[in-house]
């Protein structure tokens, strides 16, 4: 049986998650918090996402967020998983093909999704339902080695903020980030009175989720990440951020794994 998720306890949903991501590339988190967490900023609608039950177990499913992404409406694949034992079967394929109808008749014009590439089976199946890989995205990690600039910062929120650029990706848009302001933090970078940037980013963590530099010397900005957090991480950077990249690289960050941007028009 195919169905939305709307009636399916969290609980359900999350345990799932974890039998069908076993061996995965990363490890996935179990806690419930931060499900709701990553679900609330990716808006998340269970009336939009569907579960392949089996006996009444979850077997399959597909978690979509629905808002507005440059201009149009469009469904996020926030999860997708089959639990091992029932691979093989194009469950993926049938949970699109009943969500389709059920997506187009509320509007959405597209689905958009990212999945890590060397993850070939996932690549394989998504585009045999229709998706196409549309860029490409960097993860970084570690600790930033790099001379260490006087700047100050300035709290702010992101409404402060004007023109942010398209190229941040669905779960790290300023709508998004501002649904999780809880745990987020956002700052301007200031060399004496010069504004020269800003950031978005989880203090606890140091997930960068937006990071932007007005001057070429990007060792400003990280300098203000740096009172900060002295560890960094910052996951789906766009491939045409090549100053950012190449100071990643030359200051000490691993790139420990990619991703794809893929998108069907539907």
């Amino acid at each position: 049986m195919i169905k939305n998720l709307s009636h399916t306890p969290l609980s359900t949903i999350v345990a799932s998650i974890a039998e069908a991501f076993t061996g995965y590339f990363v490890k996935m988190p179990e806690d419930i918090s931060f499900w709701e967490q990553k679900f609330k900023g990716a808006q998340v609608d269970f009336n939009y996402s569907y579960g392949y039950f089996d006996n009444g177990e979850l077997i399959a499913f597909i978690i979509h967020g629905i808002e507005e992404f440059r201009g149009l409406q469009t469904a996020y694949n926030a999860g997708t998983g089959v639990v091992p034992s029932y691979r093989g079967q194009r469950l993926i394929d049938r949970l699109y093909a009943h969500a389709i109808p059920e997506l187009k008749a509320h509007g959405i014009s597209q689905i958009l999704l990212e999945v890590i590439q060397e993850n070939h089976a996932a690549i394989k199946t998504y585009k045999r339902i229709g998706f196409s890989i549309q860029r490409n995205l960097l993860c970084y990690q570690g600790s930033l080695q790099f001379p260490v600039k006087d700047v100050r910062l300035h709290k702010c929120t992101l409404a402060d903020i004007t023109n942010t650029p398209l190229y941040y990706t669905w779960e790290h848009t300023s709508t998004a980030i501002t649904r999780l302001s809880s745990i987020y933090e956002t700052y301007q970078v200031f060399d004496k009175d010069t504004l020269i940037g800003y950031f978005s980013i989880k203090p606890e963590s140091g997930y960068l989720a937006q990071f932007e530099s007005y001057v070429e010397d990007l060792s400003f900005l990280y300098s203000g990440i740096y009172l900060i957090s002295k560890t960094i991480k910052c996951n789906n950077v766009d491939d045409s951020r090549t100053k950012h990249i190449s100071f990643f690289k030359t200051y000490g960050l691993s790139n420990p794994i990619n991703q794809y941007e893929m998108l069907f028009k539907i």
